[in-house]
C-alpha cells in the first residue's frame, strides 16, 4: 500500500530530533482574546447594571444557553449511547450502553451531528423501509464561498460517515452504495441496514461530545508522533493523504503565514463576506430559530465571555468579520502546535471530497476520545477556489500546492490540532425531521 502520510515533522535542519515547542505567554492570548470581545463589554457597560441583569434573563444569557431546541439533537444522541467522560480524556471509560430500538431513523440522529462547511448541513435524507438515501441540499450551498461545492461535498463525507458508524450503535448493519445515480448525482449514497449486535464503539460515544474548538490551545504542548500516528489510523482510503505542519518548522509558520493571508484577503472581497454573513448567528432566539450557521456561542471564547457577548445587541458586537482576523491572528494561529491538511487528487474530484469529509469525521471522532482540540482551518483553499471561478489568481493557488510541495494531489481540507482548556458549547443542529424536509426549514 502506498505511503499516504507526507510531512516534515521529521525534517529538522539540526538534528533528527523534534524541535520542543517554546512555551506561549498564556497570559498575552487570553488578553488578545479578552480585546477581540471588548465591544461586548463596551455594550454591557453603557446597558447599566440592572439593565445586565435584564438583559441577561431576556437573552437566555444567564441560564443554559443550550437548552433550546436547536441543541436537542446533541442530547438524545448521547441518550442512546452514554456519554464520554466529562473532560473528554482518553481514560479508558467504557460507554454504558442504553436500550436503544433498531431504528433506520436512529442512524439520521447521528448522522446530523456531522461536521459541515459553516456548520451549513447540506444533507437530506429519505427513508423507504431499511433503505436510506442522503443527498445534497442544495438550498444549502454556501454560494460565493465555497464555487465548487468542494466543502459541501466534503461535508457529505463527514455526515455519511457519521451515519455508518451510528447505525452499528443502534443494533443495524449498513451496506454502503455510493454515488448510486453516477458521480454527478446529488444522491450521495445509499445505505441499505439489516439488523445486527449493538456495536457501541468509543467513536459513536463521541458523536455526541465532539466539538469544533475555536479557542486557545496550549502551545506549549505539543502533539507527539505517537498522537498523530493514532490519527492516521483513520486512514482508509487511496483517495486521501495526509500532510502534517509543526508550528514551530518553517512549515508550520509557512501555513500560518498563509492562512492570515487568506483570511485578511477573505475578509477584504465584498461577494465572500456577504455570503459568510447569511450563516451568522448572534442571540440565542435566532441561533435555536434557524439551527444552523456559526454562532456567538461558538467562536472560542471562554464560557464567561460567552455568555458577556450574548447579552450584548448585535449592533454593539462589532464587524464579526474583524473579529474573525483578530481571532485567527492573536489567538487560533499562534496558539496552535500543530496543524493538518488532508489531499485528494482533485478538487473535481467527487470520490475523493466525500472520502476526505469521512476522513476528517474519523478524526475528528479519534481525537474527541484523545482528549485533543481541533478546528478546520480552510481560508487556502477557499480563496484558491475563488481564484479558479474568476479565471485568475494564480498565486492563491500555487500556494496551497507549495505548503505540500506535492504534485500529484492537492489540499482540500486543512485544520489545527492541540490541547486546550476550553470546553466549548455545542454548535446548533436542525433535528431529524428538517433533515427529511417533513418540517419546513
Amino acid at each position: 500500500m502506498a505511503n499516504r502520510r507526507f510531512s516534515s515533522l521529521d525534517d529538522d535542519d539540526d538534528d533528527d530530533k523534534p524541535k520542543k515547542p517554546v512555551k506561549a505567554k498564556r497570559g498575552k492570548k487570553r488578553r488578545s482574546v479578552l480585546k477581540t470581545i471588548g465591544l461586548s463589554f463596551t455594550g454591557l457597560v453603557g446597558i447599566g447594571v440592572a439593565g445586565v441583569a435584564a438583559r441577561g434573563v431576556q437573552t437566555g444569557a444567564l441560564g443554559d444557553v443550550t437548552a433550546g431546541p436547536a441543541f436537542t439533537p446533541w442530547r438524545q444522541w448521547q441518550g442512546r449511547v452514554g456519554t464520554t467522560p466529562a473532560d473528554g480524556a482518553d481514560s479508558g471509560a467504557k460507554p454504558v450502553p442504553r436500550e436503544s430500538e433498531a431504528d433506520p431513523a436512529g442512524i439520521l440522529e447521528a448522522g446530523i451531528l456531522a461536521a459541515s462547511p459553516h456548520n451549513s448541513q447540506p444533507w437530506k435524507f429519505t427513508i423507504n423501509g431499511n433503505i436510506i438515501d442522503l443527498m445534497i441540499d442544495q438550498e444549502r450551498w454556501l454560494g460565493a464561498i465555497d464555487p465548487f461545492k468542494r466543502e459541501m461535498l466534503i461535508g457529505m463525507g463527514c455526515c455519511l460517515e457519521n451515519s455508518l458508524i451510528g447505525a452499528k450503535a443502534i443494533g443495524l448493519s449498513p451496506l454502503l452504495n455510493m454515488f448510486p445515480d453516477g458521480f454527478n448525482g446529488d444522491r450521495i449514497a445509499r445505505i441499505t441496514v439489516y439488523r445486527a449486535a449493538q456495536e457501541i464503539t468509543p467513536a459513536a460515544v463521541a458523536i455526541g461530545s465532539r466539538r469544533t474548538n475555536r479557542g486557545a490551545y496550549r502551545r506549549e504542548r505539543a502533539v507527539d508522533l505517537k498522537t498523530i500516528s493514532k490519527l492516521e489510523e483513520e486512514l482508509a482510503s487511496e483517495t486521501t493523504r495526509m500532510f502534517w505542519f509543526d508550528a514551530e518548522k518553517d512549515s508550520g509558520q509557512n501555513f500560518a503565514k498563509a492562512t492570515l493571508a487568506a483570511t485578511e484577503a477573505f475578509i477584504a472581497d465584498a461577494e465572500l463576506t456577504a455570503s459568510s454573513d447569511k450563516w451568522f448567528r448572534h442571540d440565542l432566539a435566532s441561533t435555536n430559530r434557524r439551527a444552523d450557521g456559526v454562532a456567538t456561542l461558538n467562536a472560542g471564547l471562554s464560557r464567561l465571555m460567552t455568555r458577556a457577548a450574548l447579552m450584548a445587541p448585535k449592533n454593539m458586537i462589532g464587524d464579526v468579520h474583524q473579529q474573525w482576523l483578530k481571532m485567527t491572528r492573536e489567538v487560533q494561529l499562534p496558539t496552535a502546535p500543530m496543524f493538518g491538511m488532508i489531499l485528494a487528487p482533485s478538487i473535481e474530484d467527487r470520490v475523493g471530497l466525500v472520502e476526505t469529509g469521512r476522513l476528517w469525521q474519523r478524526m475528528h471522532l479519534k481525537a474527541t476520545t484523545l482528549g485533543l482540540a481541533m478546528q478546520p482551518m480552510n481560508q487556502v483553499m477557499e480563496m484558491a477556489d475563488a481564484a479558479r471561478v474568476r479565471g485568475g489568481g494564480g498565486e492563491a493557488i500555487e500556494t496551497v500546492k507549495k505548503l505540500t510541495n506535492f504534485d500529484e494531489y492537492t489540499g482540500v481540507f486543512a485544520f489545527r490540532v492541540g490541547y486546550s482548556d476550553v470546553q466549548p458549547f455545542p454548535s446548533p443542529r436542525r433535528n431529524v425531521a428538517l433533515a427529511m424536509g417533513v418540517l419546513n426549514g
